[in-house]
């Protein structure tokens, strides 16, 4: 998974539940990342790792990852924040029950991308652009938190896939 491929499934899975308690009634499908910095950071840093970053005049944290900085909720700003002007810090898990829409913001990306996954599964075994050519063989494995796709080779009418 991708930066990107993550910021497309939360603003999927983002809702007023995910919000901070303070930000749920500013939260709207038109402003999805409105008071989601806490728990995209961690997720960020639980997928990517790097270093959580809060900003020291806007109550709002974001990710430094191999020195870029990473900002999947920077979108609820009508303004360009000042990076500069911030500290490392870890957001407060026992505050505004971050540890909890983090664990249920994690939860469902993992669904959804296990959803996705058995998608592009399913399609590869109904696949038949190779008419009657043996089909691709298609599995998948579980290794700990991670699933794997194994695909097998197979020739197409133009050529190997």
């Amino acid at each position: 998974m991708t930066i990107e491929e993550l910021k497309k499934v939360l603003n999927v899975v983002y809702d007023k539940e995910t919000a901070h308690p303070d930000w749920q009634e500013k939260w709207s499908k038109e402003n999805t990342t409105c008071g989601q910095c806490a728990p995209t950071a961690l997720l960020v840093q639980y997928y990517f790792g790097g270093e959580i970053f809060k900003h020291n005049i806007e109550s709002h944290y974001f990710n430094v990852v191999d020195d870029e900085v990473i900002d999947l909720t920077k979108e609820q700003f009508d303004y360009e924040l000042d990076y500069t002007n911030s500290t490392p810090k870890q957001p407060d898990l026992t505050k505004a029950n971050t540890k909890q829409r983090f664990e249920l913001l994690k939860f469902r990306v993992e669904q959804d991308l296990k959803d996705n996954f058995d998608e592009i599964v399913t399609e590869i075994k109904n696949c038949n652009k190779c008419g009657d050519l043996p089909k691709l063989s298609c599995n998948s494995i579980k290794t700990g938190n991670s699933r794997i796709l194994v695909l097998g080779e197979s020739p197409a009418k133009d050529g190997w896939i």
